[in-house]
C-alpha cells in the first residue's frame, strides 16, 4: 500500500497481543436487513479473537448525534438520506446541489466528508493497526484508502457484493458518473489495499486475475445466538394442516433478475392435483406491482399467501418453523451467495433452491441442505413440488459439520488471522 506518512503509535497495542481495527461500514444497526449482519459479526466476534473493533457508520438525522455518540465503540457520521434528515429547505438545496454536481461529472458524498473528519479523530484516539472497509457503498473504500494512505495504516477491503464484477445494481442505475467513480475506486483497491476479502470465490478470482496477491474468501454466515434469541412458538401464518414453503425477502427489488416465473408456471400446472391442495407457499417481503399481479391468481386459488414485510426476528422464527424454505437467485451471476442462504442453513430446514451455476448452488450441494434446480426449469420444479407434497423432505440429511463452518464466530477467527498477517507485514 502506498504510504505518505506514519502514525508512530500505530501497532503499539500488538505488543500486548491485541490489535485495534477501525471498521468503516455504512450499513449497520438499527437497519433491519441481512446486509448489516457482516458488520455486526465483525463488531461482535473479532474482539474474541484479539482484534478490538471501533465502527464508523452513518446516521440520518442531524440532531441524533448526541444520543448516538454514547454507543459502545460505534461512531456515526451524518448523511442526509431522507427529507427528514434536514430541515426541508436545506434538504431540497442539498439534493439540487448533488444533481448539479452529477450533471458536471462529479460524485459528491456528504457522508464521505463527515466520515473522514470522524476517522481523523479516531486515528488519534484509538490508534488503529488496520482499517477494514465494508463494501457497499464505495464511499467506505474511499474513506479507508484516503485515511490509510495519509497515516500509513494498512487497509483490508471487504466486498459483500461485486463492484465492477457482477454488481448488485442493475445496468440502468450505473450512470457514466457512477461508473467512472467505481472504476477509479477499483483501481485504487487493487493498487493500495493490503488485502481483499470477498463473500464468494468468483469475486475473489476476479481480483486474483487483476494481480492482487492477498485475496481471501470469507462467505456470509449465520450467528447461532440470533436463532436462540429469536426462538418463538410456531407463527400463526403457517398452516398446521399443509406443507408450508416459506420465502423471506424481496425478489427483483433485491437484485435485478430474481424471478419466479417458472415456479408460478409449475404451480399452475399442478392445477387440481392433490399436491396443489397440500402445498402452501408464503412470501414475506416487499414486492413489485408486477410480482403482486403474478401472485394474484394463486392467492385466489389458496396456494400462495403474500404477507408483506416482517421484522427480522420474526423472519428468523418463520424460517425455523417452515416445512421447506424457498431460495431464488438471479441467473447469470456466479458470485451470488446471499445472506438469506446462511439464515436458511442455520434453521436446519430443507431448502428448495432455484439457482444454477452460483456460489449458492455450491454451498447447498456441499452442505447437502436441500435441492438445487435451475430457476427456469418448470418441469423439474413441478416434479419436485409433487415430491415435497408427498413429504419426501425427510430424505434431506444436512452435513452439520459443513454447516457449522459457516458460523460467524469461525469466520471471524479466519478474518482475525488475516488481520494479524496484514499488520505483521
Amino acid at each position: 500500500m502506498k504510504q505518505t506518512s506514519s502514525t508512530p503509535q500505530a501497532g503499539e497495542t500488538s505488543k500486548s497481543g491485541r490489535l485495534n481495527a477501525l471498521l468503516v461500514a455504512y450499513h449497520y444497526l438499527p437497519e433491519n436487513n441481512g446486509g448489516v449482519q457482516r458488520a455486526v459479526a465483525m463488531k461482535r466476534y473479532l474482539p474474541q479473537h484479539g482484534v478490538d473493533v471501533t465502527l464508523l457508520t452513518y446516521r440520518d438525522k442531524l440532531s441524533a448525534g448526541a444520543g448516538q455518540a454514547h454507543e459502545d465503540g460505534v461512531v456515526r457520521a451524518f448523511d442526509a438520506t431522507t427529507r427528514h434528515s434536514l430541515p426541508l429547505i436545506a434538504y431540497v438545496a442539498y439534493r439540487l446541489f448533488r444533481r448539479a454536481a452529477t450533471f458536471f461529472g462529479v460524485r459528491y458524498s456528504l457522508w464521505r466528508r463527515n466520515a473522514i473528519r470522524h476517522a481523523e479523530r479516531l486515528i488519534s484516539l484509538r490508534r488503529p493497526d488496520v482499517l477494514i472497509a465494508s463494501y457497499p457503498p464505495a464511499e467506505t473504500l474511499d474513506v479507508a484508502l484516503d485515511i490509510g494512505q495519509r497515516h500509513g495504516i494498512p487497509v483490508i477491503a471487504d466486498f459483500r457484493d461485486g463492484m465492477i464484477f457482477e454488481p448488485l445494481e442493475p445496468a440502468s442505475q450505473r450512470t457514466a458518473v457512477a461508473m467512472n467513480y467505481l472504476n477509479r475506486m477499483e483501481r485504487r483497491v487493487i493498487s493500495d489495499a493490503a488485502a481483499i476479502v470477498t463473500i464468494s470465490e468468483p469475486i475473489s478470482e476476479h481480483y486474483r486475475n487483476a494481480g492482487v496477491v492477498r485475496v481471501e474468501t470469507i462467505p456470509n454466515g449465520f450467528d447461532p445466538a440470533e436463532f436462540s434469541e429469536n426462538a418463538k412458538e410456531r407463527p400463526a401464518e403457517l398452516d398446521p394442516d399443509r406443507i408450508n414453503i416459506v420465502y423471506t425477502g424481496r425478489l427483483d427489488r433485491s437484485r435485478a433478475g430474481t424471478r419466479i416465473d417458472a415456479l408460478l408456471h409449475a404451480l399452475s400446472a399442478l392445477g387440481s392435483e392433490p399436491a396443489g391442495s397440500r402445498l402452501l407457499l408464503h412470501f414475506f417481503g416487499e414486492y413489485t406491482q408486477d410480482e403482486l399481479q403474478a401472485f394474484e391468481p394463486f392467492v385466489k386459488q389458496g396456494i400462495v399467501r403474500v404477507h408483506g414485510l416482517v421484522p427480522r426476528a420474526y423472519a428468523l422464527a418463520l424460517q425455523q418453523h417452515a416445512d421447506v424454505l424457498l431460495l431464488v437467485t438471479a441467473t447469470g451471476q456466479r458470485s451470488i451467495a446471499t445472506g438469506k442462504l446462511f439464515e436458511y442453513l442455520a434453521s436446519g430446514r430443507p431448502i428448495l433452491a432455484l439457482t444454477q451455476g452460483t456460489a449458492a448452488e455450491s454451498i447447498i450441494l456441499e452442505t447437502r441442505a436441500g435441492w438445487v434446480i435451475a430457476p427456469d426449469d418448470t418441469q423439474k420444479i413441478l416434479e419436485l413440488l409433487r415430491q415435497i407434497a408427498q413429504e419426501l423432505t425427510l430424505t434431506i440429511q444436512p452435513d452439520k459439520a459443513r454447516i457449522k463452518s459457516y458460523e460467524r464466530s469461525e469466520q471471524m477467527a479466519q478474518l482475525a488471522k488475516l488481520v494479524r498477517e496484514v499488520v505483521r507485514r
